[in-house]
C-alpha cells in the first residue's frame, strides 16, 4: 500500500481530505493526520511515506521548510501542496523541490482524484508492482497520445498541407473525428521571465489541461491538447448543436484560470478562441485565428477569454516606414555608442505606434521583434567587430513571448538594446586594456632589467606617443613612474624577506647607481632602505 501523511493546520481540512475520497481504490492508506509542520517532519522520519499531502502555511514548519527537510530524508517522497494564499514565491519554491501537484481550497474531489490516480501510477511504476495489463495499457495509451499530438506538429506547426478526409486523418493520429464543428483554443501563460523556468511552466500546462479536460471533455465528440512556448493548446470537435454550450464552459474555462491566479500572482492567463469550422481542412487557419486572439491579449489585456476579430477590422501598422525611422536613428546611435541616443529611438518606435483597441496585437508583436533583429544586424555590421552570442537574441524572443502587454514589449526591446550598447563599451574598454595588461606583465617580468616605454611600444605595435597616452589614461600613471613603484614594491619585499645587502637589492630591482636607488626609495618610501630594513627586523 502505498502511505500516505495529510498535515494541515486545520482539523476539519485533514477531516476533508481524508474523507473526501476512497484511498483504497488507489492501493493508498492515510496512516497519520498532523496539525503542524513539526510533527509533520516527526512522522516523516519516523514512517516509511510515499505521499504527503500538506497545506503551503503551517506553524512549526510551512510547506516549503517541510518538503526541503523531507526531501533531505527520503528524495523521493511525493508532495501535494494545498493553498489558499497568493503567494507565487511560495508555489515557485514548492514546485522548484519536485511537487507532484497543487490544490487549490476549498478541495475539490475531482482534482483531488486526478492527482492521486497520476501518483499512483508513478510510486507503482517505481516500485515496478504495475501488472502486465496495467503495464500493456500505459504504453498503448503513451503511444496513441504521442501519434495525437503529432497532428499538431506535422500540420499545425509547419506549412505541410493537412489530410483533408476525416477517416485518414483518424487512422494516422488515432482520432475518432466525426462531422461538426473543429475549433481550436490557446490559453496563453505569462509571467516575468526571472520567474520563468521549465519546472513551474511544467506544473502550470498540466493543470491548464486538467482544468480543460474536466470542462470540456464531456461536451465534445473529441479533444486533444498541446504545450508549446508557454500555451496549451487545445483542438476541440463537437456537433453544431452544443456550440452555445461550448462556449459556456470555455467561460467557465476562463473563470477556473483565474482561480488558480490566487497562487500565482504574477502569473497572468488567457484564453484565445479561434474560428470555428466545419472543414477539417482549415484547421491550420483555425490555429492562426486561435494565435491571433492570444497576440490581441497584448493591446485587451490579459485575465480574460479574447476572440479572434476579422483582420480588416484592425487598423495596419506602416512597419516599413516606422523601422526606417528607427533605423536612422539606431544605427547613429550604435555608431556613437550613444545609449540615450538608442533608448529614444526605441521611445519614437513607441511613441509613432498606432496603439488603441483597433489595433492587432500580432501586428505589434511582429514589429518589436523586427525591431530586435534590426538593431542586432546594426550591432553586427558595425566598426567594432563584436560577436554577439546567438543565445542573446533566443533569449529576446523568449522574454518577448512573455510579456502581457505592449509596455512590457517595448521595455524588452530596451532591455536589449541596454544590455548590447553596455556589451560593446565593455568588450572595448578591454580591448583598449588588453594592451596594458600585457605591458604590465611585461614590465614585472622585466622591472630588474634596463627597459623603456619604445622598446614595450614596438613590441606591442604601437605607435611610441599613442601608446605612452593610453598607458596614462589607464594607469593614471606615465610609463617611469609605473615602472618605478614595481621596483620600489620589490625592493620593500627583498628588504623584508631576505638578508642581501642594499647593492645587491638595487641591482636585482635594475638600478645601476645606488646613491640613485636610495634616492628613489626615499622618495616613495618615505625612509631609507636601511631604515625601512630596521622597521621589519
Amino acid at each position: 500500500m502505498i502511505k500516505v501523511l495529510i498535515a494541515d493546520d486545520e482539523e476539519k481540512v485533514c477531516t476533508l481530505i481524508y474523507k473526501l475520497v476512497n484511498w483504497q481504490d488507489f492501493d493508498m492508506e492515510v496512516v497519520a493526520t498532523v496539525y503542524n509542520g513539526i510533527e509533520a517532519l516527526e512522522c516523516i522520519k519516523a514512517l516509511e511515506l510515499d505521499l504527503v499531502i500538506t497545506d503551503i502555511r503551517m506553524p512549526g514548519y510551512d510547506g516549503i521548510e517541510l518538503i526541503a527537510k523531507a526531501k533531505e530524508i527520503n528524495d523521493r517522497l511525493e508532495f501535494i501542496i494545498i493553498s489558499g494564499y497568493r503567494h507565487f514565491e511560495y508555489a515557485q519554491s514548492a514546485i522548484k523541490y519536485g511537487v507532484s501537484d497543487y490544490l487549490l481550497k476549498p478541495i475539490k474531489k475531482e482534482e483531488l482524484i486526478d492527482t492521486l490516480k497520476k501518483i499512483r501510477l508513478h510510486c507503482l511504476e517505481r516500485a515496478e508492482q504495475l501488472s502486465a495489463q496495467e503495464q500493456l495499457r500505459l504504453r498503448l495509451q503513451d503511444d496513441t497520445s504521442k501519434h495525437r499530438e503529432q497532428l499538431f506538429a506535422d500540420f499545425l506547426f509547419s506549412s505541410t498541407k493537412l489530410i483533408d478526409r476525416l477517416e485518414e486523418l483518424n487512422k494516422t493520429y488515432c482520432f475518432q473525428f466525426v462531422p461538426g464543428v473543429f475549433q481550436l483554443t490557446a490559453i496563453k501563460i505569462d509571467c516575468p521571465y526571472e520567474d520563468f523556468n521549465a519546472d513551474s511552466m511544467k506544473v502550470l500546462s498540466e493543470k491548464v489541461s486538467k482544468i480543460l479536460d474536466s470542462v470540456l471533455r464531456d461536451n465534445c465528440y473529441e479533444m486533444e491538447m498541446y504545450y508549446r512556448d508557454s500555451i496549451v493548446y487545445t483542438l476541440l470537435n463537437y456537433s453544431l448543436e452544443d456550440s452555445p454550450s461550448v462556449r459556456r464552459q470555455l467561460k467557465a474555462v476562463m473563470a477556473e484560470l483565474l482561480v488558480q491566479q490566487t497562487v500565482f500572482d504574477k502569473v497572468f492567463f488567457t484564453l484565445g478562441v479561434g474560428k470555428p469550422t466545419e472543414d477539417v481542412a482549415k484547421l491550420p487557419q483555425c490555429f492562426s485565428s486561435a494565435q491571433n486572439a492570444v497576440f490581441q491579449r497584448l493591446v485587451d489585456g490579459t485575465g480574460k477569454m479574447i476572440d479572434d476579430a476579422p483582420v480588416a477590422g484592425y487598423a495596419p501598422i506602416k512597419q516599413d516606414f516606422l523601422l526606417g525611422d528607427f533605423r536612422r536613428m539606431m544605427s547613429q546611435a550604435v555608431e556613437l555608442l550613444d545609449l540615450q541616443a538608442a533608448q529614444a529611438a526605441v521611445g519614437v518606435l513607441a511613441d509613432a505606434a498606432p496603439i488603441n483597441e483597433k489595433t492587432a496585437g500580432s501586428q505589434v508583436y511582429k514589429l518589436v521583434v523586427a525591431a530586435g533583429e534590426m538593431f542586432m544586424l546594426i550591432i553586427k555590421n558595425t566598426q567594432y567587430n563584436v560577436e554577439i552570442p546567438p543565445e542573446i537574441y533566443e533569449e529576446f524572443k523568449t522574454r518577448l513571448s512573455l510579456c502581457g502587454n505592449v509596455e512590457q514589449l517595448f521595455e524588452t526591446l530596451n532591455l536589449l538594446v541596454r544590455t548590447q550598447i553596455d556589451f560593446i563599451v565593455q568588450e572595448n574598454r578591454q580591448a583598449d586594456n588588453r594592451p596594458i595588461r600585457m605591458a604590465k606583465e611585461y614590465i614585472q617580468k622585466n622591472y630588474m632589467n634596463p627597459i623603456g616605454l619604445e622598446e614595450i611600444s614596438e613590441m606591442l605595435g604601437f605607435n611610441l606617443s599613442y601608446f605612452s597616452a593610453l598607458f596614462k589614461k589607464e594607469t593614471g600613471k606615465n610609463f617611469l613612474e609605473y615602472l618605478t613603484e614595481v621596483r620600489i614594491a620589490n625592493a620593500k619585499e627583498l628588504l623584508r624577506e631576505t638578508n642581501l645587502s642594499i647593492a645587491e637589492i638595487c641591482n636585482r630591482v635594475g638600478y645601476l647607481d645606488q646613491k640613485h636607488f636610495i634616492a628613489t626609495f626615499k622618495k616613495y618610501a618615505g625612509i631609507k632602505p636601511g631604515e625601512f630594513r630596521k622597521l621589519y627586523s
